[in-house]
């Protein structure tokens, strides 16, 4: 959509920034509860545990690599980026810096959310005739829940994310039992 108009564009995916949070995590106590997933202090699916100054440092080298690019220089001399993530909205110094312009895109299909997740990570590989409930049933086991455990870290701080977001900036993708992709 950016490209067509001739604007320097650019994405980040936050998540790539994720260190291990030293803070204790009482998210990671229930999951290991909920699911006998053993001990999981040493978490690395919650805002804490994204590196903010690693994660400021890229932002900023996209922005100077924006600034000299065609699209920008030859073009209308605007830029976008585009730092996406499952926290980065509960972290309030970037939520300051993008302003206003922030989304959030919800959903409340837990299979929809973990589909798109393992879609994402190239991990989406049913065996043949496998249907995607049982598939996705078979994923959430393997490593010990890890799956699930992550999920239900971004359930447990969506409160946190959505909070920072403007009604009119919160896209549905669950519109009229449609599911927008």
């Amino acid at each position: 959509m950016f490209t067509a108009s001739d604007v320097a564009v650019s994405r980040i995916n936050a998540n790539r920034f994720v260190a291990t949070s030293t803070a204790e995590c009482h998210i990671c106590t229930e999951c290991s509860q909920m699911r006998e997933c053993g001990d999981r202090r040493s978490c690395q699916t919650s805002p804490e545990s994204v590196d903010a100054d690693r994660l400021t440092g890229a932002i900023n080298r996209v922005v100077a690599g924006l600034c000299s690019s065609e699209p920008f220089v030859e073009g209308t001399r605007r830029g976008v980026v585009i730092v996406e993530g499952s926290f980065v909205l509960a972290i309030q110094r970037f939520v300051d810096l993008a302003n206003e312009f922030v989304y959030w895109v919800n959903s409340e299909n837990l299979n929809l959310c973990k589909t798109w997740h393992l879609k994402g990570k190239g991990l989406w590989r049913p065996r043949q005739g496998e249907i995607d409930v049982d598939f996705i049933k078979r994923m959430d086991a393997v490593n010990t829940h890890k799956l699930w455990c992550e999920l239900y870290h971004e359930d447990s701080f969506k409160d946190l994310s959505t909070v920072n977001v403007p009604l009119p900036n919160v896209i549905d993708v669950n519109v009229m039992r449609k599911i927008l992709s």
